[in-house]
């Protein structure tokens, strides 16, 4: 693949979804690394088919997966955690809704 085919940081964060800071702090994670970063300029270049994967961990966040959780998805050749993944977080956002409903009765009373 020539470089002419990589995606600069900045086209990379309109076609998946993430900001340039989140991409900068994924790539510190290790969560999302660019395929190339120039050694001289510091600049992050991401390859197209990075593009799927980056929504994927978008989507996630968006609905406040911890990032634990969406590498552990991430890391998943065949694709089964997401579904484990997605289920416990569904529990945890149930136990959440159940406390603040609990706090608005209190507040309001």
């Amino acid at each position: 693949m020539s470089s002419d085919d990589l995606l600069s940081i900045g086209a990379f964060a309109l076609v998946s979804g993430l900001s340039i800071h989140a991409l900068r702090h994924y790539d510190e994670l290790g969560l999302l690394r660019p395929a190339v970063v120039d050694p001289v300029t510091g600049y992050r270049r991401y390859r197209p088919e990075q593009v799927r994967q980056a929504r994927l961990i978008c989507a996630l966040r968006r609905v406040d997966v911890p990032i634990d959780a969406v590498r552990v998805v991430v890391d998943d050749s065949d694709g089964e955690s997401l579904r484990t993944v997605l289920r416990q977080h569904r529990e945890r956002l149930v136990d959440r809704a159940q406390v603040l409903s609990r706090m608005v009765r209190v507040v309001a009373h």
